[in-house]
């Protein structure tokens, strides 16, 4: 890991913007696939919202929920997310999520050092068709990042979880943590729940070679022919493909008032500045779901704001 945008390299086949855990696996799939890979992120600590929130992934019918004795299947998947999310999702998007979720799943179990472990919880409305009554909440298991020289460091904190997986505080079942457990876990430097989950994935990540490059803030987004050049304050880095992985926008004002209906008060990670949403709408990204879920009124907001 390094610091600062002179840290960049000139030019790579995939930029990855974000360290979150969609970042992180994006860069791991392409350097999997052959590609030169950077990551790229703007903030002095890695892992954004991901790394201060549960880090919990809703995936059903894993093996990981079959190793643990939960009965599901995909039809009954499709059927729940069909009563949950089909006013806002088509029948085809359905089935390629819960098809390629299971995949997912194996794939960071195999070839990454993310560790899960299927929860015992309901999922929110047992009533709808094809509920499961568990297995399908997957939690990050501790993540000790002792090998990794400056990654215990590296990693943002919680905003308000303690230093435990999902799993043991269910297993407290309303009674207090061993205060020498979280001692001990904090001066080690162990991570759980989304702090693990973007530990395992960062040291995933540098297993494979790939840079990881903090403080690095980018600030434009142009076409250059068949690739992209991405502005970073004085220097610019190439690229064939360039993931935007850079989480939301709540902590930008703005952007707020441009898309949002209702006043929030920010929890996550500070750099969710809406950084990579302003470099696409001036790149000339669809703008659809905030259309759809906000209006046409606040698209024009952020067309002006931008």
């Amino acid at each position: 890991m390094e610091s600062g945008v002179d840290r960049l390299p000139a030019r790579v086949d995939v930029l990855v913007l974000g360290s979150g855990a969609a970042g992180l696996v994006a860069a791991l799939r392409a350097a999997d696939a052959g590609a030169s890979v950077c990551i790229a992120e703007k903030a002095s600590l890695l892992g954004g919202t991901t790394s201060v929130g549960g880090g919990v992934m809703w995936a059903p019918a894993t093996s990981r929920a079959r190793a643990g004795g939960f009965d599901d299947s995909a039809e009954q998947a499709v059927a729940y997310l069909t009563a949950a999310s089909g006013h806002v999702m088509d029948d085809e998007t359905i089935e390629w999520y819960v098809r390629t979720a299971a995949e997912a799943v194996d794939y960071l179990l195999t070839q990454t050092r993310v560790s899960l472990t299927a929860l015992a919880r309901p999922d929110y409305r047992g009533e709808w068709p094809g509920a499961a009554a568990g297995g399908r909440s997957l939690d990050n298991d501790p993540f000790d990042p002792a090998d990794i020289p400056g990654l215990a460091d590296a990693l943002r904190p919680s905003s308000y979880f303690p230093l435990l997986t999902m799993a043991e505080r269910d297993e407290l079942n309303g009674g207090a943590p061993s205060a020498e457990l979280l001692d001990e876990r904090r001066r080690h430097g162990v991570r759980t729940m989304g702090g693990a989950l973007v530990g395992s994935l960062a040291a995933s990540a540098l297993d494979r070679g790939i840079p990881i490059v903090t403080e690095a803030r980018a600030g434009s987004l142009r076409r250059n022919g068949e690739e992209w050049d991405v502005g970073f304050d004085s220097v610019t880095v190439g690229a064939h493909s360039v993931v935007v992985a850079t989480g939301g926008f709540e902590w930008n004002a703005r952007l707020r008032d441009a898309f949002l209906a209702f006043p929030i008060t920010p929890i996550s990670a500070p750099s969710n500045e809406g950084d990579g949403l302003e470099m696409g709408l001036t790149a000339g990204a669809s703008r659809r779901r905030h259309d759809r879920d906000l209006g046409r009124s606040g698209a024009r907001a952020a067309d002006s704001a931008v």
